[in-house]
């Protein structure tokens, strides 16, 4: 764990009960590509087969990336206070710093659709079409269950880009899939493990 994750974990530890937990999701990676194999390659090294999402209790969370590639994705740190997102990377000790309180994707429409089960949970799921500033068109969808742990949706309120604010606050929800469809490829994260973990025991992890 690196120190500034381990600073981040502390603050949230601190910031509630002995008895505060950190839910953590993970999910299966899958990903498609169109037209060429070069995109596939690319894209596998940077998210890998599989992700860890830990909340932190508080608005912050950690994505750890599984399998990824040698210049892939490590982990992606989240600090709600600050509304950025601190970025890893397997074969380099520099991190990247990304600003998410402004949403890099300009929303085209919004609408809620029933979801397929999930972890045998029926899930409901909310899908964002839009552009990116690129002029390149996405889709977003979170899929969610009401069954599922609670999260307060006002603690990521900084959040805005990829709508990720908005779906927090609109389900209160972890989400149990993600899938970003783009015309080069499509990125989904479907969840197969859903727990929660005393802050105390994570921390020492």
């Amino acid at each position: 764990m690196k120190l500034y994750q381990y600073l981040l974990l502390l603050f949230s530890f601190f910031s509630f009960s002995q008895g505060s937990y950190n839910l953590e999701v993970k999910f299966k990676t899958e990903i498609t590509a169109f037209d060429f194999n070069s995109e596939l390659e690319n894209q596998k090294n940077r998210y890998g087969d599989g992700l860890k999402m830990n909340y932190l209790g508080d608005g912050n969370f950690i994505r750890t990336y599984l399998n990824s590639g040698k210049k892939g994705n490590k982990t992606q740190s989240y600090n709600n206070l600050t509304g950025q997102l601190i970025i890893s990377y397997n074969d380099s000790l520099a991190v990247d710093t990304l600003d998410v309180k402004q949403n890099t994707i300009q929303l085209i429409y919004k609408k809620e659709i029933e979801g397929e089960s999930i972890l045998k949970l029926k899930c409901k799921c909310i899908v964002y079409s839009g552009i990116f500033k690129q002029q390149i068109p996405v889709k977003i969808t979170y899929c969610y269950s009401e069954d599922s742990p609670f999260l307060d949706g006002n603690l990521f309120s900084n959040h805005n880009d990829f709508f990720m604010a908005d779906f927090y606050k609109s389900t209160n929800r972890p989400y149990l899939k993600f899938l970003m469809e783009t015309s080069d490829f499509n990125l989904t994260f479907t969840a197969i493990e859903i727990k929660k973990i005393p802050l105390q025991k994570y921390l020492k992890s």
